[in-house]
This record gives C-alpha cells, sequence and structure tokens, in this order.
C-alpha cells in the first residue's frame, strides 16, 4: 500500500501524504539489508515503516522475496 507493486514508491497511501520511498530496482537503499533486516521491519515496522506483523510469518518471506525479485 506504500511502496506500490513494482516498489516504485507510489503505492495509494502517497495520495493520503505519506512519503513516496522507493524500494525496487534502481533503488540502492533496500540493498544494504539482509533479508532477515527486511523481514523485521515489516514485523516490527521502523521510522515511517509502520509494523506489519499482521502479515503471517511465511508471507512476510514471500515479500522479501519479492522485493529481491524487483531489485532484478
Amino acid at each position: 500500500v506504500c511502496h506500490g507493486d513494482a516498489g516504485a514508491g507510489n503505492g495509494p497511501t502517497t495520495r493520503h501524504g505519506m512519503p513516496a520511498i522507493g524500494i525496487g530496482r534502481g533503488s540502492n537503499a533496500d540493498l544494504r539489508y539482509s533479508d532477515g533486516y527486511i523481514y523485521g521491519m515489516m514485523r516490527n515496522g521502523r521510522g515511517l515503516m509502520p509494523t506489519y506483523n499482521r502479515i503471517e510469518e511465511m508471507d512476510r518471506w514471500d515479500v522479501v522475496n519479492y522485493l529481491r525479485a524487483l531489485q532484478g
């Protein structure tokens, strides 16, 4: 809802004032983080990123893998 389907930072929440933060291809901010760190950010939140612990554990790993696929 924040980063958009392609990770470009153009999700629907940007229409309501959330900053556009890209995480897909062309964004190197996420390349420096391990898969476990990204998983933890979804579970616990960090900075502007709210917690997404309502996503089931295995589904969180699927999101991490999807992010890595977006990065190419």
